[in-house]
């Protein structure tokens, strides 16, 4: 079916695949003088561009066309950038109420409700980041990275995260998966809409749907690597359907050794890939991951961390995990962590947008503590993996973790057996 949102046509498809330290903590910043809706304890720098690393993140959003069997491509670009007089981004991209009714249908909320009060909350949130703004000079070549979201996600879900490793020097590529696995997603400028898809009842039936939209996501990640060789190489060859300007990035990136990250459901693409022994990736960081969709529980054939939140597991879930986990345990670089006290959406921007309702709903940890802690494992572990062979990495610098809150190897196994759910 179709609607009229914002003077342009949106078309309801399925999601049908074609062809089947110190640190300076991320605030968002309002464009109004509004109260902020991060806790009040965030930094609120006057360009709202606060990130955990030394450098300042430019974004900027891209949609390319199917071809050649694929799927084409949604994504946000997170970049260090220089640090100009460019805005910082919306949080919600595309027509107004897009991505808040998107999220309101999949927590089940009237739609009235999503387009009023949730897009007239969100829409003036600005991520730390700024729109289009040229990339950082300097000639050493940037790593890269691809992030893949979880479940009702999308491509600025995480610009939190995503932003953090930006400001140390990374090019982070964050999809925003067309299989019904995000709160919303489109095709051909925000013309044709993907809405969350549910799965079926039979559970044999879940499966093969979960399994089918995680055969699309690997095909989405490769074509996210491809569009980076382009954006390396050509980047007058790749058609932008959403007709913003993408950075130069011409001869900048290290497409050598690509990181791959996911979380949750993305946890499981990541592993599916890395599982590869072909696989084009270096090294994973796997966000407490969601097993139950993968097809194998094999080893992975390239170094990991995977920093798991510590209230999401459950017996059988932490079983694959730890199987995985063990084959795969003479990979010399191979980090396992706990941050313990969180949700399973802690790495998300959602808990710092909702503190005070977290905070009202449950006890929950400080957004700050929490992002320093996956900064710290996360840098500084793509230090230890890739540093010898990426003078930025080389160059990355991290405070000491909090001994309080984060487990590590042993004790965090033991820890997550100690809490996990039946």
């Amino acid at each position: 079916m179709s609607s009229s949102r914002q003077g342009m046509t949106v078309t309801e498809i399925q999601p049908v695949p074609y062809g089947q330290a110190s640190f300076k903590f991320i605030d968002f910043k309002l464009q109004s003088n509004s109260t902020n809706l991060l806790h009040q304890n965030c930094s609120n720098p006057s360009d709202g561009t606060s990130t955990l690393g030394p450098l300042t993140v430019g974004t900027a959003s891209l949609e390319t066309s199917p071809s050649n069997g694929d799927y084409g491509l949604m994504a946000s670009l997170f970049y260090p950038a220089n640090a100009e007089k460019n805005a910082p981004s919306k949080w919600l991209l595309g027509p107004r109420s897009f991505y808040a009714v998107g999220y309101g249908d999949f927590a089940k909320i009237p739609r009235w409700f999503s387009k009023s009060v949730i897009a007239t909350l969100l829409n003036p949130i600005r991520m730390p980041a700024l729109q289009s703004a040229p990339p950082i000079s300097g000639g050493k070549k940037l790593p890269v990275a691809i992030f893949c979201h979880g479940l009702a996600g999308n491509q600025t879900t995480y610009s939190t995260f995503c932003g953090s490793l930006a400001s140390r020097g990374i090019v982070v590529l964050s999809i925003e998966h067309r299989d019904g696995s995000a709160s919303v997603s489109a095709r051909n400028n925000y013309a044709e809409r993907i809405g969350y898809a549910g799965y079926p009842e039979d559970v044999d039936e879940a499966l093969k749907f979960r399994q089918t939209q995680l055969r699309q996501r690997v095909v989405e990640v490769k074509t996210a690597l491809a569009v980076l060789k382009i954006l390396n190489e050509s980047p007058a060859k790749l058609k932008n359907l959403l007709n913003s300007s993408l950075p130069d990035l011409t001869g900048m990136l290290d497409l050598d050794s690509p990181i791959i990250i996911g979380h949750s459901f993305g946890g499981a693409t990541a592993f599916d890939l890395l599982q590869d022994p072909s696989t084009p990736f270096a090294a994973g960081i796997i966000l407490d991951p969601w097993m139950w969709a993968m097809p194998s529980f094999s080893a992975v054939t390239k170094p990991i961390i995977s920093v798991q939140s510590g209230t999401f597991h459950w017996r059988e879930n932490l079983t694959q995990l730890k199987e995985v986990w063990d084959k795969s345990n003479s990979l010399l670089h191979n980090k396992f962590a706990v941050v313990k006290g969180t949700g399973h959406q802690d790495v998300s921007d959602l808990p710092g947008i909702f503190y005070w309702i977290t905070r009202w709903v449950k006890k929950s940890v400080d957004p700050k503590r929490i992002f320093a802690s996956y900064d710290i494992l996360s840098s500084g572990w793509l230090k230890e993996v890739l540093g010898d062979s990426n003078e930025i990495l080389k160059s990355i610098s991290v405070g000491t973790l909090d001994g309080d809150l984060v487990a590590l190897g042993d004790d965090a196994f033991s820890f997550l057996d100690s809490v996990v759910k039946k």
